[in-house]
């Protein structure tokens, strides 16, 4: 028998088996008594126990169908979800960008009335909940917003004043626009300046420090951010002209003989200042704004002199003139008895000797040769100079002696022919591997140096030949090999005639890849392949990075907390240079959808991930494009979700770069 409520309770059976059939209509817990009879009517031990009664759970509400009128919208306007269900609902909750809403309606048929105000594909998913406050299976549909066309602002005229100056000296822009513009912005050198005013009258004083011509760019956007027509023009800068600000000659009394020294001050810097006297000119030796010129005169009388400087673009400034006075000392005047020429046969940029005889010790020699004066070396009766020529043809020089008293000899004219020089072979004086040591699949950068400049380098890796890119002496390539082995690299140079020069070879050692150190898991760690151990797949290392051992990428530990505009996070990751490490790159959207886990929310990351300040109030750019053009992915972290957006909005970065 069982007693339960006071009540007592016959059970059918025999033997040992016995039961007991009952409906209970009460909820709660319910106790009971156990109590077996033997033949002699007698009780045995009594057994208690327990029982609870719930309520049998209502069926789930499933949403049979949801839609909107239609599949495109413009931004900030107003439409209507419709959901239907399969049985009468006791609510129906709508999920949009993340937040929940309560639809309207009662039984299968309910709506709601929403508003988006950003652009790009939204998804929104719809939920019955029954009577019970249970949710039946959630029903996912998506909608495209786009932005309402808008008319686009273009420049109507552009003003510059003035149209032609120097370098930091300010311009005035002015632009008119043929509508009301929300910015203004001018291009100059690839850089943005935004122009001040309103409406459709605009205006900016810039200083323009770059020397040359430059093409510039008026370009109106409107309130949507469209940018319209723009207006170009030219800008001419010009370099400053250099002036000869103070002239010193030494000694002031000047004899036949005497060391002349020419001090020159310019009012700023100067590329080069020549002295041109007697017509002959004489480069100057000096920098910035400080010359001088050091000559030993030997011709008495009074003779003129202007002094030229010229800025960064080589053009002179106004000529700065000056007088000197030699006076005579009467002394003989040694006469130049015979000229030669070391070599019958003189090549372009040969150096040759030119000698000459006197027939009396002179006291200096001088040599006019190409346009400029040089001094002899030698002693008593015997002298030369060496020199080269960079222009094949006959090249006419005069040697004249002078005595101490700087009085001069009749000049002895002579001259030399000049041959086109036989090209020599080149060779490659240096070539660099970088890596030496590397994978299969990926980028390895060459670099040759050769002795002289060359017309081409060519490189041979492992049979294959590639053209590498430079001039001069400095060549470079970067080339992904697949090739796995100790391969040869040979690198040659080509001179101007075609001919190559000598081989400069090179060992790369590039390795197969294995077959993947770890397996991943799906509760965030990884097993190791050989020796079946399983850690974090994530790899702290200690120095601001984290190593995914499942991608073999590594990441920033921290993200940038900036959020910038697409070409603004290609450069910041382009610059980076965190503990030496290079590479720095966008992720692909494909390694983002590696990194991520949909089952985690704010941030969308795998549990007990070690990353800090992932933000998740904005997307994370990625390098991967989509649809329409300038547009590209971005993940959107507090959800897992990839979305489409504009380069030109902001977002978060989150750099990356290959371990390898």
């Amino acid at each position: 028998a069982m007693q339960m409520d006071g009540l007592i309770y016959a059970l059918e059976g025999a033997g040992k088996q016995w039961q007991l059939r009952r409906t209970i209509a009460e909820i709660g817990r319910k106790k009971y008594t156990l109590i077996a009879k033997n033949i002699e009517n007698k009780p045995g031990l009594q057994q208690a126990g327990e029982i609870t009664i719930q309520r049998r759970a209502l069926p789930l509400v499933n949403v049979a169908e949801i839609s909107v009128k239609s599949k495109t919208v413009y931004a900030g306007e107003q439409f209507v979800i419709k959901a239907r269900t399969n049985a009468a609902a006791d609510r129906v909750s709508v999920e949009i960008e993340g937040e929940h809403f309560w639809m309207e309606g009662a039984g299968t048929e309910w709506i709601y009335l929403a508003t988006l105000d950003r652009i790009g594909i939204s998804r929104y998913a719809v939920t019955a909940i029954n009577a019970d406050g249970n949710a039946g299976p959630i029903k996912e549909d998506r909608i495209t917003l786009v932005k309402r066309p808008a008319v686009a602002v273009s420049v109507a005229e552009l003003e510059v004043n003035p149209t032609k100056g120097y370098a930091g000296q300010t311009f005035t822009f002015k632009a008119a626009t043929d509508r009301s513009a929300e910015q203004v912005e001018l291009v100059l050198a690839g850089k943005r300046y935004k122009m001040k005013g309103e409406d459709r009258q605009w205006l900016l004083a810039l200083s323009v420090g770059e020397v040359g011509s430059q093409e510039i760019e008026i370009i109106a956007t409107n309130k949507d951010g469209m940018e319209g027509r723009p207006e170009k023009g030219i800008l001419v800068v010009e370099a400053h002209p250099v002036k000869v600000a103070d002239l010193q000659v030494t000694p002031r009394t000047l004899y036949t003989g005497d060391d002349l020294l020419i001090q020159v001050v310019t009012d700023r810097p100067a590329k080069s200042v020549s002295l041109q006297m007697g017509g002959l000119t004489y480069d100057m030796i000096g920098s910035d704004k400080q010359w001088q010129l050091e000559k030993r005169e030997r011709v008495a009388g009074q003779k003129k002199f202007t002094v030229i400087a010229r800025n960064i673009e080589n053009k002179p400034g106004p000529p700065k003139p000056g007088t000197i006075t030699v006076k005579q000392l009467a002394t003989r005047v040694p006469a130049v008895t015979a000229v030669s020429v070391s070599s019958a046969l003189v090549f372009v940029g040969q150096q040759f000797a030119i000698e000459a005889q006197t027939n009396i010790p002179a006291d200096s020699v001088r040599l006019a040769i190409d346009g400029k004066m040089h001094i002899m070396g030698g002693s008593g009766t015997s002298w030369h100079y060496t020199t080269s020529v960079d222009k094949p043809g006959e090249v006419n020089f005069r040697v004249s002696a002078r005595n101490k008293e700087g009085r001069e000899s009749k000049p002895k004219a002579s001259s030399v022919t000049i041959a086109r020089k036989i090209a020599e072979t080149i060779r490659v004086a240096k070539l660099e591997l970088n890596p030496s040591k590397g994978y299969t699949g990926r980028q390895f950068t060459f670099k040759a140096e050769t002795d002289e400049p060359a017309n081409s380098v060519f490189l041979i890796v492992g049979g294959n030949r590639y053209e590498m890119k430079g001039s001069g002496k400095n060549w470079r390539l970067t080339q992904k090999i697949l090739k796995p082995g100790e391969l040869q690299v040979n690198a040659i140079a080509i001179n101007e005639a075609g001919d190559e020069g000598a081989v400069k070879t090179a060992l790369l050692n590039v390795l197969e890849r294995v077959i993947a150190e770890y397996k991943c898991n799906k509760d965030g760690t990884v097993t190791n392949n050989q020796t079946g151990q399983t850690r974090s797949r994530f790899a702290d290392n200690g120095d601001g990075t984290i190593t995914d051992l499942c991608t073999d990428l590594m990441w920033l530990k921290q993200p940038k907390r900036v959020a910038v505009n697409w070409r603004e996070a290609r450069e910041f990751c382009k610059e980076l240079n965190t503990k030496k490490y290079k590479g720095w790159r966008l992720p692909t959207l494909k390694e983002m959808n590696k990194l991520i886990d949909k089952r985690q929310k704010d941030p969308a990351l795998p549990l007990r991930h070690p990353f800090s300040e992932v933000h998740t109030y904005k997307p994370y750019w990625t390098k991967t494009d989509s649809r329409p053009p300038l547009y590209v992915y971005q993940m959107d972290l507090s959800r897992g979700r990839r979305q489409s957006a504009s380069k030109r909005r902001n977002a978060n970065v989150w750099p990356v770069r290959y371990t390898q």
